[in-house]
């Protein structure tokens, strides 16, 4: 709004409010507000405000409005409200409101009300509220309400009601009422009631029956039947019980020796050859019904429980109905000693007569107990197997003595035998029983199998004198091997004080787990076991087997001082033709025999030598040790030969078998030479004390006089006697001659494949090199007839003049069986290779070389070094070279005259002019004259 002459327009004051172009603001109505200031809104239900407001309060508790309302007004009784509410809420039933009420009120125990109450109203007799109700409930059967109590009250003993009784109705004799009942009931069989109003029927007294419903007074129980109390009926005495008079309240078990079928006015005595244990039916062996103690009649009204009380372990055990007897399956035969009859319980006490097979008894009773007497009875049955374990009993202290390496070894319940695995059977000899310890004396009666058993006389002043622990008994178990080493006490403190002494050696005394002195022992025994102190053991043992790879020496008696390895394990053994070789140290005689044949004839026999003799069999490479025997003084090796020497043939094979030489016609018995030697000088030349020098000798040796008659007659006598040789030596010359000419043929088109001049050059420069081949030991030196030295191969039988042993810097490590060599070649240029420090001049190159024979008898050579200046190899081939044989020795121009007998280990030959020389069968060696073979 503006007042005349106003610059602006002002606002409305709150409550007010204006049009357009006014110039003064309107207070709203009352019932109304205003806030906007351009009109006046009104107030709504449950809220009211006066003029010019510009908000409507709300109305307060017990208290509403409608719409547009200037003031509130009150609620009116059984109505409410809570406060700014349009109208009030009326109360539910159960409830009530006086005018003005913000919340409704319950009506309290007894009373009741409807729908908008202003007050309560009491319930009527034999009704009930619990509050807030809004009716009133009738008092359950068996309770009343009368006007002196607000709730039902239960009737009292005797008496009852219907439902919404005021008052209750006492019950009629022969009746009782229960609690809350709306009437009367019968009394059940067993029960009666004599007055009336009972609140309960009483039970009919022992003896006593009651069989009919309502019934005022119980009936006494006829012989043979009986009544517990609370009988509808009469029991029948069960089998095994009696009853003789009326009015009994239990039967009587019959006696042991007797039993009586059911409803029994007495007992019948069993026939002869049965028992009873009482209470029984029917008679039966003693040994039977107390595996698990026996059960009474379910039908007994209450039951009758029986006890077993079993003697065991010094106590008596005692065990309910239905409970496994204590010895378990152990015992095989249990006795009823004794019995208490009681009117609630049968007692019986039992003891067990014998264990059953594979259980070992402990212990006899030391008290009588019925018709059972002091020891006579067995205490405990234990499983054989289970005393490898000490007893363990869970409510005491259990203790195990087992007799053993001398001494009583205590162990505690739970714990492990100490002979371990190595007792197959125990026996309790003694046991005493208490009640909180239980002790046991154990002692091995059987060792396992495999095992020896060593007897102690047992010390028997232990536990109480131990009577029944006496004599000598089982100390120790021990294995074959078991004494490889001294007994292990499990430290090294510990282990210096037990001693083991093996007999037949000297110093032979070793310390707790060190290992015995004789090696290769395959069986020892026990002779001597010694308690120092406890723990501490002397043990003599003594050797009485070695191994089966082992031989016996040094026997001191009957035990063995030393085991030997066995000779030749039954295999080839390196040849050695000395009797005894390699078989030294037994501590005794060596023997020797061999298969021998004679030559040119089948003959064969075995020919014993004794120790250093030389093998009878010329030729033979090696043998096989086909059998030895032994005895305490000698050992006999009984060989064959398996493989003769190389330029021998086989001429006659052994037909013995013998041993591991199981093969007939399979191991030759005559070793014959096969004539000359493709590989080796045509001419045997003759010693000479000087050795020729590396270069090829001029001159020829000279073999003693000989005239062409002779030396034609030797070798026509030659070739008849050994046709097959000389054919043999002619096909070889044919190969040699064929191997060679392909050799030559190798060597052009390996000379064509170098094509460089560089390669070519180092080709032709290696071939016509001088070639030094070594072998390890492999060269021995002869003499020739002009007296130079020259250089035979053991192994090939290939000779030359040169010493291939100098260089020792040449390689053997040749991957294939092959001449191994030192190739030196000299190169212009400055080139290196090799050693640094071999001590070469500049400008030599030295390489070395692997010859192997290929299978086109051509031999490769593998280049080790490396050439600074170029690689003599091209691509990664290897430069190939071809085999050149050394030098033959010189051939002898003349024959000489036939020859002497050979001595011994020499045989004779004919070369391919007829000559005869000699030739020594394990050197090697040649010569013409028999004078000249040493």
């Amino acid at each position: 709004y503006s007042a005349a002459g106003s610059l602006l327009c002002s606002q409305c004051a709150p409550g007010t409010f204006s049009g357009p172009q006014a110039s003064a603001c309107t207070a709203c109505a009352a019932g109304s507000y205003s806030i906007t200031m351009t009109g006046c809104v009104d107030c709504a239900k449950g809220r009211y405000s006066s003029a010019a407001a510009f908000v409507c309060a709300p109305c307060g508790a017990g208290k509403y409005s409608g719409a547009a309302a200037s003031e509130c007004g009150s609620c009116a009784g059984g109505t409410y409200s809570v406060g700014d509410a349009g109208e009030c809420g009326t109360c539910s039933a159960g409830r009530y409101a006086d005018a003005g009420s913000a919340l409704c009120t319950s009506c309290g125990v007894g009373k009741y009300s409807g729908e908008g109450a202003e007050v309560c109203l009491d319930c009527d007799p034999g009704t009930y509220s619990l509050g807030d109700a809004a009716s009133c409930d009738p008092c359950p059967a068996g309770s009343y309400r009368d006007s002196s109590s607000l709730t039902c009250q239960p009737c009292a003993s005797g008496s009852f009601s219907g439902e919404g009784a005021a008052e209750c109705t006492a019950c009629e004799p022969g009746e009782y009422r229960l609690v809350q009942s709306d009437g009367c009931a019968l009394c059940g069989a067993g029960k009666y009631s004599d007055e009336a109003g009972a609140s309960v029927c009483t039970p009919c007294g022992l003896g006593k029956f009651a069989a009919d419903e309502g019934s005022l007074a119980c009936g006494e129980c006829a012989a043979g039947t009986y009544a517990t109390g609370s009988a509808a009926v009469c029991q029948a005495c069960e089998a095994g019980k009696y009853v003789g008079s009326n009015g009994a309240s239990s039967c009587d078990g019959c006696e042991r020796g007797t039993f009586s079928s059911e409803a029994a006015a007495a007992c019948e005595n069993c026939a002869d050859g049965t028992y009873s244990t009482g209470d029984s039916a029917v008679c039966y062996p003693l040994a039977e019904g107390f595996e698990v103690c026996p059960e009474h009649s379910e039908d007994a009204v209450p039951p009758i429980e029986n006890d077993c009380i079993y003697r065991y372990k010094g106590r008596w055990d005692d065990k309910d109905e239905g409970d496994t007897s204590p010895f378990g399956e152990g015992c095989r035969e249990l006795a009823r000693c004794d019995e208490e009859m009681t009117d609630f319980s049968d007692k019986y006490y039992l003891m067990c007569m014998e264990c059953e097979d594979g259980y070992v008894p402990v212990g006899l009773n030391a008290e009588a107990k019925g018709d059972c007497p002091a020891g006579f009875f067995v205490q405990e049955c234990i499983p054989e197997a289970d005393l490898h374990t000490c007893p363990e009993d869970p409510l005491r202290d259990d203790d195990c003595n087992y007799w053993h390496a001398a001494d009583w070894d205590e162990v505690g319940g739970g714990d492990a035998s100490p002979f371990g695995d190595s007792c197959a059977q125990m026996a309790v000899c003694h046991s005493q029983f208490g009640d909180a310890k239980n002790e046991y004396w154990l002692l091995c009666q059987q060792c396992s199998e495999g095992m020896f058993g060593f007897q102690v006389a047992i010390d028997d002043s232990d536990g109480g004198g131990l009577s029944t622990c006496h004599g000598d008994a089982i100390s120790f178990c021990y294995g074959a091997t078991d004494f490889a080493s001294c007994p292990d006490r499990g430290s090294d403190i510990k282990n210096l004080l037990n001693s083991c002494e093996y007999v037949g050696m000297s110093g032979g005394i070793v310390r707790g787990a060190e290992s015995s002195p004789i090696e290769g022992c395959a069986e020892y025994k026990l002779i001597d076991l010694q308690d120092k102190a406890g723990e501490v053991k002397d043990y003599t043992i003594g050797c009485v087997k070695c191994a089966d790879d082992k031989l016996e020496g040094d026997i001191s008696g009957i035990y063995i001082g030393t085991c030997y390895d066995e000779p030749g394990t039954g295999g080839v053994i390196p040849f050695d033709e000395v009797c005894g070789t390699g078989v030294q140290g037994y501590g005794k005689e060596v023997a020797c025999e061999y298969l021998v044949g004679e030559h040119r004839t089948t003959n064969q026999q075995w020919v014993e030598l004794e120790t250093g003799a030389e093998s009878p069999i010329d030729g033979c490479a090696t043998y096989e040790l086909c059998e030895y025997s032994s005895n305490s003084t000698e050992i006999v090796l009984s060989y064959m030969c398996s493989e003769c020497k190389a330029n021998h043939q086989v001429t006659l094979q052994g037909d013995t078998v013998l041993g591991s030489c199981d093969a007939a016609n399979a191991f030759p018995v005559f070793c014959d030479y096969e004539g000359v030697r493709t590989d080796s000088p045509t001419q045997a030349p003759t010693p000479a004390a000087t050795p020729s020098p590396t270069t090829a000798p001029t001159a020829t040796p000279t073999p003693p006089p000989d005239t062409i008659g002779d030396a034609m007659a030797a070798f026509s006598e030659f070739v008849s006697m050994h046709l097959e040789l000389f054919m043999g030596v002619v096909a070889l010359i044919l190969c040699l001659l064929g191997i060679l000419v392909y050799k030559c043929y190798e060597r052009d088109k390996l000379r064509d494949r170098y094509s460089h001049d560089d390669d070519r050059r180092v080709f032709n420069s290696m071939y016509s090199m001088e070639q030094q081949f070594e072998r390890d030991s492999d060269y021995d030196d002869d003499e020739s007839t002009r007296g130079g030295t020259y250089y035979e191969n053991k192994h090939t039988r290939k000779a030359t003049w040169t010493d291939h042993r100098a260089d020792p810097k040449t390689p053997n490590n040749s991957t294939r069986s092959a001449h191994t060599g030192t190739l030196r070649t000299v190169f212009s240029g400055e080139v290196g290779g090799g050693d640094e420090d071999d001590g070469m001049e500049s400008g030599e190159v030295r390489e070395s070389y692997n010859f192997d024979d290929t299978p086109r008898g051509v031999d490769h050579m593998h280049s080790e070094g490396a050439e600074r200046g170029r690689d003599v190899r091209k691509g990664s081939d290897m430069v190939p070279v071809l085999h050149k044989k050394p030098r033959q020795a010189p051939t002898l121009s003349t024959a000489g005259p036939p020859p002497a007998p050979p001595p011994k280990g020499w045989n004779s030959a004919v070369d391919p002019q007829g000559r005869t020389y000699y030739w020594n069968t394990k050197t090697g060696q040649t010569c013409w004259k028999v004078e000249n073979c040493k």
